[in-house]
């Protein structure tokens, strides 16, 4: 029986799973009979439940390399009504893995987990995160991109809010110190969208997007393209909305021990950045840092000899 065909026994009513299993319950739990087709889809929504959550149906297709009506059949041999419905579902597990609280539970580290192994495997995590994002090869193709639209602007508006402003808040500082003006813009209130007015052609906005991802993220830097300014986001997916929509994009990995992001590929990314900055400008580079030297009171800094 062809797949253009009736669905198979094993895919009848009586036979789907309980509609109240989640996503991926409902695959492991029908993958017996799945036909080849089928278990190329699967296998594919169980290793891309983030990009399945936010893909058409015509693009997962393409990216399995099967059909679209394969896709769609596919979400109904599951029980669910059509692709939105599976896709739905696929952003349910999605939210659930953003919330600490979830990610808390399930957390590998104990109370009876020595301080030692837990300093061991917190850093080897971040070790992990620096390989997968250094090899990126999207990273290494887009990173000149973002360089040149840099060192080209007019000036920046660095976006990110609630735990990300610390990030923002540190490429901030940076570009100013290569002589770059830049405008921090910490919160998606009025407040940051009366700051990020002032974007024109020739500026650029760089955004971090990293889940719980923010409605006014992605605002901001769709202002930015209606402007014509250069957009640049850090992201943790390059599913999110606000990296979709941008220029260029730089994906970070943020596996970590706690119930929090870790921030250490992105961090090493704003290094990156100003490295290649302070490359490409250096006399510029050279003489804001001297003028930075200049002005900063030296009596507030703590000389205790020990040097």
């Amino acid at each position: 029986m062809s797949e253009s065909a009736k669905l198979p026994k094993e895919f009848t009513e009586t036979a789907r799973p309980p509609l109240d299993t989640t996503l991926f319950e409902r695959i492991r739990g029908s993958s017996e009979g799945f036909t080849r087709s089928f278990r190329k889809v699967a296998e594919y929504v169980l290793s891309h439940a983030p990009e399945i959550a936010f893909l058409p149906a015509a693009k997962v297709a393409a990216n399995v390399g099967v059909s679209e009506s394969v896709v769609v059949r596919f979400a109904s041999s599951l029980g669910y009504a059509g692709y939105p419905a599976m896709q739905a579902a696929a952003q349910a597990i999605v939210r659930s893995q953003l919330s600490p609280a979830a990610r808390f539970e399930t957390l590998s580290i104990t109370a009876t987990s020595a301080p030692a192994d837990i300093y061991r495997s917190a850093i080897q995590q971040d070790m992990d995160n620096l390989f997968v994002t250094v090899n990126d090869v999207a990273n290494q193709t887009s990173f000149p991109g973002i360089v040149d639209a840099l060192s080209r602007a007019g000036h920046v508006y660095v976006v990110g809010f609630r735990g990300l402003n610390c990030l923002a808040g540190l490429l901030s500082l940076l570009l100013d110190m290569t002589g770059i003006g830049t405008t921090l813009i910490p919160h998606g209130d009025a407040s940051g969208f009366q700051a990020v007015r002032r974007i024109r052609k020739g500026d650029a906005l760089v955004a971090f997007a990293f889940a719980r991802y923010t409605k006014a993220t992605a605002q901001m830097v769709d202002l930015a393209r209606k402007r014509d300014a250069a957009t640049v986001v850090v992201c943790d997916s390059v599913m999110a909305r606000a990296a979709r929509m941008a220029d260029f994009a730089l994906q970070t990995a943020t596996v970590s021990s706690s119930f929090w992001n870790s921030y250490t590929a992105a961090v090493a990314c704003i290094n990156a950045v100003i490295a290649a900055l302070s490359a490409k400008t250096r006399p510029r580079v050279a003489q804001t840092l001297k003028e930075i030297d200049a002005v900063l009171p030296k009596d507030q800094f703590d000389y205790d000899g020990s040097m």
